[in-house]
């Protein structure tokens, strides 16, 4: 073998010495494995879920209806009362036909100068609302005879992550002002907020 050679060989095995990586800190992590189930329900039902209320811009809590196809709510004459609800063909004036509840408390009024089942979901506050579920058609006996067009069911949230304290204004001398305080517990069965809003506009109607 010539020198050459054997400069040749000794740096092909150090080359290989250098590329070959350490197996000493190599670790090895159990499989995790995760299922998921899929909430079985026919097309004329949806559940917005939190998701889908966190990435769109909301002014009040009806206004979060329109995430649900086929749903489409108006507002006429300045504001300053319920939205006007379209669903399935019908105009349900401001709930008259569709059955509108909050945590399981129902929200249309049985008597009201705009017709019997009035709803105005102003007094929720859109950052606590958790999820909502949406059923169009009167299919369903259980949410009383206000549902002739659908129902839509409020779920306001459990527990909320963090303290939050929100400023907003716009144009028309808009402004609103919303506080939410988680209130420390002892136990984990027991839980408590608070939660308040201020909204006030002068609308683009005199």
């Amino acid at each position: 073998m010539t020198h050459a050679e054997e400069n040749l060989n000794q740096g092909e095995e150090a080359e290989t010495e250098t590329g070959s990586a350490p197996t000493k800190n190599i670790y090895e992590l159990d499989k995790i494995l995760i299922e998921g189930e899929r909430i079985y329900s026919t097309a004329s039902s949806r559940i917005i879920r939190d998701f889908d209320l966190n990435v769109r811009p909301v002014r009040t809590a009806q206004d979060m209806l329109q995430f649900a196809p086929g749903l489409v709510i108006a507002q006429h004459a300045g504001g300053g009362k319920a939205e006007q609800i379209f669903l399935r063909g019908f105009d349900a004036d401001h709930g008259t036909d569709v059955a509108i509840s909050s945590d399981g408390i129902p929200v249309n009024m049985v008597s009201h100068g705009h017709g019997q089942g009035y709803a105005d979901l102003h007094f929720t506050i859109p950052e606590l609302v958790d999820s909502i579920d949406v059923f169009k058609g009167p299919y369903f006996a259980r949410h009383g005879n206000f549902s002739t067009a659908g129902s839509v069911m409020y779920h306001t949230k459990d527990r909320i992550d963090g303290n939050l304290i929100k400023v907003e204004g716009g144009r028309f001398n808009t402004q609103r002002f919303t506080g939410m305080f988680q209130i420390p517990t002892i136990s984990e069965r027991q839980n408590a907020y608070f939660a308040s809003q201020y909204y006030t506009t002068d609308g683009a109607v005199e």
